[in-house]
Parts: structure tokens; sequence; C-alpha cells
């Protein structure tokens, strides 16, 4: 599979796309998490107890929140009837 959206480390030691900068150290991702923890009101120790969803599940950037102890999953690809 080629990776064309994120860089992000796999538990193998290596990258998705290996010279870009990793998607888990971005300021892009740090704006997200910090948006999270100031909505929700969550301290580290509470981030497990947290479940983020996915929705545009592309190559699994938000997959990266997990190293955080995040408990991340992705979206159903289709809405249930009756939602």
């Amino acid at each position: 599979m080629k990776f064309t959206g994120h860089n992000i480390q796999l538990n193998n030691g290596e990258q998705t796309r290996p010279g870009n900068q990793l998607l888990a150290d971005s300021a892009f991702m740090t704006a997200i998490k910090r948006t999270v923890i100031n909505i929700t009101g969550t301290d580290k120790e509470q981030y497990s107890e947290l479940k983020l969803v996915d929705l545009a599940c592309m190559e699994g950037g938000y997959a990266t929140w997990t190293e955080a102890g995040y408990r991340v999953e992705e979206a159903p690809r289709e809405v249930p009837a009756g939602v």
C-alpha cells in the first residue's frame, strides 16, 4: 500500500512517508489534540475514557492518537437505517 497523505510511525519503526514530517509531530495535530482536551476537559489519565471516531479515515491519521492513550475507532462506511 502506498501512503500519500500522512507520514505515520508504524510499530515496526518504519514510516509511511519517510522524509516527511510525522503527523503526530505536526502543528496541525497538536492544535487538534489541544482543542479536544479543552472541549472535553480531560487530562492524560482520562484519555482512554474518550472515544474518537475518524470520520474521514483516509490513511488512519487519527490512529496516531492511540500513542497518547486515546481509543480510536473507524466510523462505519454506511449510516445504519433509521439514524
